[in-house]
């Protein structure tokens, strides 16, 4: 699997654990269940309560900019 370079250590082990094609090996799946994903460093100062409770600013991005993450970030998946 490729990432685009800008792409944190963090995020591409993120990623790689959550794309995983064996279900014995994919995040969220493990005996630690979604424990895994939101314990993982890339969420490290992700505050869970805040955003359940809907209280974490909200971000307004518009189409264009949308656009413009996606083809930035689109990931290379070699089989």
């Amino acid at each position: 699997m490729r990432f685009p370079s800008h792409f944190s250590a963090d995020i591409k082990d993120l990623l790689r654990n959550q794309l995983q094609v064996d279900l014995t090996k994919r995040y969220g799946n493990l005996k630690n269940g979604v424990a895994d994903i939101k314990q993982h460093k890339w969420f490290t100062n992700t505050d869970w309560i805040a955003l359940y409770q809907k209280k974490v600013p909200f971000l307004h991005v518009n189409e264009s900019q949308i656009a413009h993450l996606f083809y930035r970030s689109i990931i290379i998946i070699h089989c």
